[in-house]
């Protein structure tokens, strides 16, 4: 007995592993409540399937900002098989490698990208191209946790309703490329002078390395993001077979010469216009499967990415090899 003459309470896990229970109950009903209010609140993407968008919410939101008719801006419809399959691999592979195998969220990326931001690390994007549909179509930049939230049910909705094809072509026609350029047929016939079918592999890479920062110059820091998309959707391309040799060592020399130009002041019109000259090509990268994918089947083989994945580990094996052949000597 303690000094009050009472007996201690006996240790009793079995009730307090009932009130744990009962509380995380509460919480797991609080939380079910709360999600099934949110996706009350949420638009319907049922027209989606038939019905091509006119304007999308970021649009309305900027001609506001802008103090312009809403409708100021408005989607110039191009139809995905009339957008070249460079262009619209470019942007899954800047954009969202996983594209064709996730549910709408990449939950690895997602956590990856919450784990640098945390830590301090240089931030890398963590939305798919669905959420990214789902926020320019329906909701706001704004990151609070309210919006993520939305975001976060609606693009599994757009999965479930939309094919993987129709969900490309939504994002390429609304998402920006530039200051008030919106979609794939403004920003080709804006940059390049040309239809979004007709773009070359610099091309659809160069647009695809735009897309995470559209309004800012291509100068400093941003030039060298963007021109490390630009390689790394490129050393894709050429891994996965939709570039040979002599197509890599054109597009490098391209790339650097325009890089080159942006870089000592030269205005973004000018860089792109000008001829290559004598820039130098970057190195071929070693690939040991030299089967081309053909662009016309670039889709149905998710823009080469089991290739790419496949030629990787190859490499790897291969490197091995050769260490260990070294190592015997």
């Amino acid at each position: 007995m303690n000094a009050a003459g009472a007996r201690p309470r006996a240790w009793r896990p079995l009730a307090l592993l009932r009130r744990v229970l009962a509380g995380s109950a509460v919480v797991a009903v609080a939380t079910a409540a709360v999600v099934a209010g949110l996706a009350a609140t949420l638009p319907d993407p049922t027209a989606l399937r038939e019905e091509n968008p006119t304007h999308s919410r970021y649009m309305r939101l900027q001609a506001h900002e802008r103090g312009v008719a809403d409708d100021a801006y408005t989607v110039d419809w191009v139809p995905l098989s009339a957008i070249t399959p460079l262009l619209a691999c470019a942007v899954v592979k800047g954009e969202d490698g996983r594209f064709f195998r996730h549910g709408g969220i990449d939950w690895a990326q997602l956590e990856k990208a919450a784990g640098r931001a945390l830590s301090g690390a240089p931030r890398i994007g963590g939305s798919t191209i669905t959420q990214q549909l789902a926020r320019n179509l329906f909701l706001d930049p704004s990151p609070t946790p309210l919006r993520k939230a939305r975001e976060l049910l609606l693009a599994p909705r757009l999965e479930r309703m939309l094919s993987k094809r129709r969900i490309l072509e939504l994002y390429l026609n609304v998402v920006e490329w530039g200051d008030g350029i919106w979609g794939a047929k403004p920003a080709s016939a804006q940059y390049f002078g040309k239809a979004p079918g007709d773009l070359d592999a610099f091309e659809a890479t160069f647009l695809a390395a735009l897309l995470p920062a559209p309004r800012r110059d291509l100068r400093g820091a941003n030039l060298l993001r963007a021109w490390n998309i630009q390689f790394r959707v490129l050393h894709q391309f050429y891994v996965s077979g939709l570039l040979d040799a002599a197509e890599w060592r054109a597009v490098t020399a391209r790339a650097e010469a325009v890089r080159r130009r942006l870089a000592t002041g030269r205005s973004l019109r000018a860089a792109l216009a000008e001829p290559v000259g004598h820039a130098v090509p970057l190195p071929v990268p070693p690939r040991l499967d030299n089967t081309p994918l053909p662009l016309a089947h670039a889709l149905d083989e998710e823009c080469g990415l089991e290739r790419e994945r496949a030629e990787i580990a190859r490499l790897r094996a291969w490197e091995v090899s050769v260490k260990r052949g070294h190592a015997a000597r």
